[in-house]
């Protein structure tokens, strides 16, 4: 079935002017925070713009297709489908500044977001989804008992900071966990900004705890927000959403339906499905069901040794740990026996999980590589 890469060659060569911004346009302008546009797009304090087109060129200019073609993480394909869009006429020429990435090992905080100006007078703010980095996953787990995490309170600040100087209306949106900082940037800031804000997009993030959804800053901004999951969703399944989710058809199974690129599209439209798959529900409540027998401090040391165990291997990102896979393993497992039973066998259980379903993305990445 047809993806976004089939709606550039059927829509690319529309201005906005021509076929007003819709939902696949979103899904696009998100993945575009997933770009390290270091020394390429301007920072918040410049006033410079640059185009799409001369991001891209610069882009590959300092980064070959070949070494971007080795990397194994799951959003290794989204520097490619840039090139595609940057040829069209529809983007093009649209405009990107106020590009920031942090990765801050000490307040354990991953994020990245950027400006994107559109045509129609328009501004896109995208946030970055979760990277490979150990750092980003672990604050997206201690989204479970800490509101907010750093990376939250960095997309408020960088939305009321970076609009400041500017009357334009704007759009807000992310994939994974930046789809949920879009929703948290949106429904906490003042009320004057609130106002510009035409839609809130949350492409498969997760949502929040009780106190934000039951929270009048959620509420009142709740017919603004537009969360889509595939039907077999598993990140935006997580914790609690109030707002309506539209779900879609994905041309991948299970959680590899995360992946964007591959979700169905009709012309200018994605293709709906009537609800979430039965093993999406399923694993739902069993996450629920788990977290709901967990207080926030036992969450916490469940997640911290997790993470212990990852990091006594020295790698700082998931495509570290597959590098030298056995020799991680074995690291792991020597971590693992310092741990009292209870503990050791859920974090086994939890790890087993986690290296497993990135395994699927890592046989999908070579898989692809080698097509």
């Amino acid at each position: 079935m047809a993806n976004i890469v089939d709606y550039l060659i059927w829509r690319g060569d529309l201005t906005f002017a021509q076929a007003p911004f819709n939902e696949i346009d979103n899904l696009i302008l998100s993945l575009v925070s997933y770009i390290n546009f270091d020394g390429i797009v301007p920072g918040p304090m410049y006033r410079d713009i640059i185009t799409l087109e001369d991001a891209s060129k610069l882009f590959f200019k300092m980064y070959s297709e070949e070494e971007l073609k080795v990397q194994t993480i799951s959003t290794k394909l989204v520097p490619f489908i840039l090139k595609k869009v940057a040829a069209t006429e529809r983007f093009r020429h649209i405009g990107l500044c106020k590009y920031v990435s942090t990765i801050d090992y000490t307040d354990e905080k991953q994020f990245a977001a950027l400006h994107i100006l559109l045509g129609d007078g328009t501004t896109y703010i995208s946030y970055r989804g979760t990277d490979d980095t150990l750092v980003g996953w672990k604050e997206d787990l201690k989204m479970t008992y800490i509101t907010p995490v750093p990376a939250q309170i960095d997309a408020l600040a960088y939305l009321e900071e970076t609009t400041k100087r500017s009357r334009r209306i704007i759009r807000l949106g992310g994939h994974s966990k930046g789809g949920n900082l879009a929703m948290y940037a949106g429904i906490m800031c003042h009320s004057r900004l609130k106002r510009r804000i035409l839609k809130i997009y949350n492409n498969d993030g997760p949502g929040f705890n009780k106190e934000i959804i039951e929270s009048k800053n959620y509420r009142e901004m709740l017919h603004k927000i537009k969360t889509i999951v595939p039907e077999s969703s598993v990140v935006g399944m997580l914790l609690e959403h109030e707002e309506e989710y539209l779900v879609i058809k994905s041309g991948n199974k299970g959680i590899l339906q995360h992946d964007i690129m591959e979700w169905e599209v009709m012309g200018n439209s994605l293709i709906y499905l009537e609800g979430i798959s039965e093993n999406s529900k399923r694993l739902n409540d069993s996450l629920t069901a788990l977290l709901g027998k967990l207080e926030a401090n036992e969450k916490q040391k469940f997640i911290e040794t997790v993470f212990e165990a990852l990091e006594a291997t020295g790698a700082r990102t998931v495509n570290e740990l597959m590098v030298e896979k056995i020799k991680n393993i074995s690291v792991i497992l020597k971590t693992l026996n310092t741990m009292d039973e209870k503990t050791k066998d859920m974090v086994t259980k939890t790890i087993m999980f986690l290296a497993g379903e990135y395994s699927k993305y890592y046989v999908q990445a070579i898989t692809q590589r080698q097509g």
